[in-house]
């Protein structure tokens, strides 16, 4: 029922907040928790009885007539602008962005393997392993160097695979910003495959976070263990990375997918009025960031004092935010 709750506002999101308008979500909440109930006490799954309803009132076009606001909805539909989608390119591209994330995935695993590697070189430059005529043969910072040159490998590897899961992303920010529209069986097939996506979620997030935390963990124990000795926190930070290099793809995989699904939708952190926000805020966030960027560089090489002058980073971030409020804050009461 929480399914339909959220299409319901979905559907509604694009309505003026009259009173009719609010009568009229009323009366179809009513109609569809009842269509639930009785769809549910024949005997159909919860899956099968939220299809039914968003079908049978999913189109606000159809139903307007019944509930009373015909005029409010042509309306809102003549003001509003929204990017018609069909069934096959919404597969199209959820399937992009399952590859997408694959990619990514696979890239940030590289990445992070990368780290890992670099760990374990310094760790075995700061232990007893090598003896010091093996040492005094060797270049200096021979290990470390190693290390970084495999680090850098894999920055190299990871940036093709981002630069490929990167290629369809045109479309994704479309439809971040734009208000999708679909037909009722493509908004229906789109809520029943978000729903059987939720599991695979939430297992990817606790799976994930279980083993960033198994990570952190190996930290604690080796310097506990070892009194703090630098090749055994060397080798607790190589875990880590480890951890985090089997955690952050499975976040990315899973977390990309139901993005997708909620841009399609128009729900999650993707509705009507989130949408509307992000494009306001878009409108200054090139000319801010350049300003600050230029504010930045000019300071940090007048004074060079580059180890004082990385706060205007965050305090930009934090007036963003700020500024951002403001602006969507004064639109949203000029339209009311």
């Amino acid at each position: 029922m929480e399914t339909i709750l959220s299409y319901l506002d979905n559907m509604f999101a694009h309505m003026p907040k009259t009173a009719e308008v609010n009568r009229a979500k009323k009366e179809l909440s009513q109609m569809m928790e009842d269509k639930y109930n009785q769809l549910r006490s024949e005997g159909k799954t919860e899956n099968e009885a939220v299809g039914q309803v968003i079908s049978e009132f999913g189109n606000l076009n159809e139903l307007a007539e019944v509930l009373g606001i015909s005029s409010q909805v042509q309306e809102a539909t003549d003001d509003q602008h929204y990017i018609l989608v069909s069934q096959n390119e919404a597969e199209q591209y959820i399937e992009s962005q399952k590859k997408s994330a694959k990619l990514i995935s696979i890239g940030l695993a590289v990445l992070f393997s990368g780290l890992m590697i670099l760990m374990l070189f310094l760790a075995l430059d700061n232990s007893s392993f090598l003896s010091e005529a093996t040492r005094s043969k060797l270049p200096e910072d021979f290990l470390g160097g190693i290390g970084v040159g495999i680090l850098l490998f894999s920055i190299a590897i990871a940036v093709y695979f981002f630069i490929q899961g990167g290629i369809n992303h045109d479309r994704s920010d479309l439809f971040e910003r734009e208000y999708v529209k679909l037909d009722s069986s493509t908004k229906a097939m789109l809520q029943f495959e978000k729903q059987a996506h939720l599991p695979k979620l939430r297992n990817n997030i606790a799976i994930g976070v279980a083993l960033i935390l198994l990570g952190v963990a190996s930290i604690v124990i080796f310097s506990a263990l070892f009194n703090g000795a630098d090749f055994y926190i060397f080798l607790g930070v190589m875990v880590l990375f480890l951890m985090i290099a089997i955690a952050i793809p499975l976040f990315v995989s899973a977390g990309m997918v139901d993005s997708a699904y909620e841009k399609l939708l128009n729900i999650g952190d993707y509705t009507l009025e989130k949408k509307q926000a992000q494009a306001r805020t878009a409108k200054i966030s090139g000319p801010y960031w350049g300003l600050v960027t230029a504010g930045y560089l000019a300071w940090s090489f007048i004074t060079n004092d580059w180890q004082t002058t990385w706060i205007v980073w965050p305090i930009a971030a934090v007036a963003f935010g700020a500024i951002a409020s403001i602006i969507n804050a004064m639109a949203t009461r000029k339209e009311r």
